[in-house]
């Protein structure tokens, strides 16, 4: 019986020392997400928080105060069922800023999170802006919608369009149909209309969204950059306002699109899938931007 002791406890201080020895903090929280393990580096990059709630480590933090996170990991990973990270900027008044990386990976039991396993990293400022631009990018793309108009004899119609259901309360149709005469109003000059990149411009009544055009003319048969043909076509590109920072590079937006759009002789081969490729590269466009 002794001997099982002694190497129960021999066993138990080897983890100790293993988990010590790890570079990063390492905490063990229960379902309530109170604080039942940590180790050594846990609380040298926090404070030591056993059988306290997990954001209750951030007490003496001056842009937290202890309060529960609006960007909870632990949540995100209840919502996802797999790992979730977040990375946060501390000052405790004592020391400069320092940049954490926060993981928090749950522990199924029954086929829901019985424990959580968090663990802290001290991060340079560098990568944490470089992760924030790779987010910041994705959440452009997936707010991002586009649509494509031609101007004809009954002004602006749509040719194609993204789903809008999330943002417009009116018929498509007709939405293209206002959105283009706004567009005509601003840019528009008789037949001497601008070809390129432009905007913003409102979109309607949607006071949170901004609109930019790529305008372009076709004739029958081929591409052309000359003013003096008559099937112009919008390329239009919605966006929350949150996000107008994306879209700021005018000139590198205005190539990239003339590059996509020249590839085709006429409206007449620009099918939907072809749209929709053409949606998808000027995501994959902005994100590498």
């Amino acid at each position: 019986m002794t001997i099982n002791n002694n190497t129960s406890k021999s066993k138990e201080k080897l983890e100790n020392l293993i988990v010590n020895s790890l570079p990063f903090g390492v905490a063990i929280q229960d379902h309530k997400f109170t604080t039942i393990y940590e180790n050594e580096r846990m609380i040298s990059l926090t404070q030591p928080n056993i059988n306290k709630t997990c954001y209750e480590r951030w007490s003496n933090s001056n842009n937290f105060k202890g309060k529960k996170c609006t960007d909870c990991p632990a949540f995100l990973a209840v919502e996802k069922g797999e790992p979730a990270t977040v990375y946060r900027k501390i000052n405790d008044g004592t020391s400069s800023e320092r940049y954490l990386k926060i993981t928090h990976i749950p522990i199924k039991q029954n086929n829901s999170p019985g424990k959580f396993i968090e663990t802290i990293e001290d991060v340079s400022k560098d990568e944490v802006n470089k992760i924030n631009l790779i987010e910041y990018k994705s959440k452009v793309s997936q707010n991002l919608k586009c649509g494509l108009i031609n101007f004809g004899k009954m002004g602006g119609q749509m040719v194609y369009s993204e789903n809008l259901d999330n943002l417009i309360q009116i018929d498509i149709n007709h939405f293209y149909e206002h959105l283009s005469a706004y567009w005509y109003t601003a840019i528009g000059q008789g037949h001497n209309w601008p070809l390129g990149f432009f905007g913003p411009l409102p979109v309607l009544d949607y006071h949170k969204y901004l609109s930019f055009a790529f305008s372009i003319m076709y004739s029958k048969d081929q591409f052309t950059s000359k003013r003096d043909k008559d099937d112009l076509v919008l390329f239009i590109i919605i966006l929350d306002k949150e996000f107008i920072s994306s879209v700021n590079n005018h000139k590198e937006i205005d190539e990239f699109l003339y590059s996509q759009f020249q590839q085709y002789l006429s409206l007449e081969d620009i099918t939907m899938n072809e749209f929709n490729k053409i949606c998808e590269n000027f995501r994959l466009f902005i994100q590498s931007n």
